[in-house]
């Protein structure tokens, strides 16, 4: 019941930054690389040696294509992930990407960042990168619940 409190409240943190971070105005850019959302959190009472262990595990478990990019720093990418829409999206699949790293700050304590990137495949066929903050929030949640870490 504890574990399920705490990972609520974490949740609930990233959630809150990532919607702060969407409200900040920013100057517009000329680049035309995607731009990349994500989260940072902390995992705290659980032996970070187990948690690093179980996620390239729990990436194979769930079928989830990955490739490490420095085992040695954790860093690694995962995707791309297609998955079909619910009826009445104005995607008909989206295909997220994710880079993800894990790092022990104590032995109790794991350090978390995880990356993303969306497209959805329009009715014409074409790969939309989808930038909104409630649907970037919803898919690495949902990636992260997921993981179960």
């Amino acid at each position: 019941m504890i574990r399920t409190k705490c990972s609520s409240f974490l949740l609930l943190i990233v959630i809150v930054s990532l919607g702060a971070c969407a409200e900040t105005p920013t100057m517009p850019t000329e680049s035309t690389t995607p731009r990349e959302a994500g989260v940072n959190l902390l995992l705290i009472d659980k032996p970070c040696d187990a948690v690093l262990a179980s996620i390239p595990v729990k990436l194979e478990e769930l079928e989830y294509p990955f490739t490490w990019i420095d085992e040695s720093q954790g860093l690694l990418s995962v995707g791309p992930i297609t998955i079909d829409t619910e009826s009445g999206s104005q995607f008909l699949k989206v295909r997220q990407t994710y880079s993800f790293s894990a790092v022990c700050k104590d032995e109790v304590t794991t350090r978390m960042s995880c990356g993303i990137e969306i497209q959805g495949l329009n009715a014409d066929g074409e790969w939309i990168e989808i930038e909104d903050v409630p649907t970037l929030d919803k898919y690495v949640v949902q990636f992260l619940h997921n993981l179960n870490l």
